[in-house]
């Protein structure tokens, strides 16, 4: 299932990109059959293998892009003199596993999906993230087609950070890969501590914390959390969430329940 048929080209870096020889059809087709439940049997096999090879093949070719926006995000910060508390993390093609549970929680086609390519930089302060998000409104090569401000409007589990969706726009030999979405993440160090640590307690709980899913006292614990951090930050609230005294005695309780803070520890 994992036979991806593709053609390659190469940077100067000798670095292979597959490009992607189906059509958008195909795209379409692969992703709603992804989306239900694949009975593997001597007359579905042949259909399956196609599927996960189209499936494959697509996110695949947002490798070069994704490759050229993550150069040129380290390029910005640069020139900006921002500083990097843990630097710029390595760009990320989306996991299949990850692809088809979107394609399944949310009605929109495998062609649709804007994060199958993204990176992200992570900045000491909220000052670092504006200016960074600025510098792309001033000037960007790519289209920047859309953008969601978690900053400022957290979700209602508490994740905070600024998405940049751009729309790569190539020339030469990476003109082919035109129009494939990818996504910059900007956030700040404490908002990335908070998005790790949902993650890893996730991990190891066997749950889906991260798409707000999985035991209701870790998952009120964080977004507590993240609205305490939020203030520290001078940032908006997570809506509905307490504020002052009262929250901070809530995130006591829900720690003595849980053993929170030493769980988190040990993960550390």
């Amino acid at each position: 299932m994992s036979v991806r048929p593709c053609l390659f080209l190469s940077e100067p870096l000798m670095v292979a990109y597959p490009l992607f020889v189906y059509s958008k059809k195909d795209v379409g087709r692969a992703g709603r059959k992804l989306a239900g439940d694949l009975v593997w049997n001597t007359e579905t096999q042949d259909e399956i293998r196609h599927a996960f090879a189209v499936a494959n093949s697509w996110p695949d070719s947002h490798a070069a892009p994704m490759r050229r926006i993550h150069a040129e995000l380290i390029a910005k910060v640069r020139k900006l003199g921002l500083k990097q508390t843990s630097g710029i993390s390595a760009a990320r093609l989306k996991r299949m596993t990850s692809i088809r549970k979107k394609l399944r929680k949310i009605n929109i086609g495998l062609e649709a999906i804007q994060d199958l390519g993204g990176c992200r930089a992570i900045l000491p302060r909220m000052e670092d993230v504006q200016r960074l998000v600025n510098a792309y409104g001033d000037s960007c090569r790519h289209i920047i087609f859309d953008q969601n401000n978690y900053i400022a409007e957290p979700k209602p589990g508490g994740y905070r950070s600024h998405h940049l969706k751009l729309k790569f726009t190539g020339s030469g030999e990476v003109e082919h890969f035109s129009g494939r979405r990818i996504e910059v993440q900007v956030r700040t160090q404490l908002q990335h501590t908070w998005a790790t640590a949902v993650e890893a307690v996730g991990l190891i709980r066997g749950e889906d914390l991260k798409g707000g899913a999985g035991n209701g006292d870790w998952l009120r614990l964080f977004e507590l959390v993240s609205s305490e951090f939020a203030e520290h930050e001078n940032c908006s609230p997570v809506p509905g969430a307490p504020v002052g005294r009262p929250r901070r005695q809530e995130i006591l309780d829900l720690d003595r329940r849980l053993g929170a803070a030493a769980t988190l520890d040990n993960l550390s």
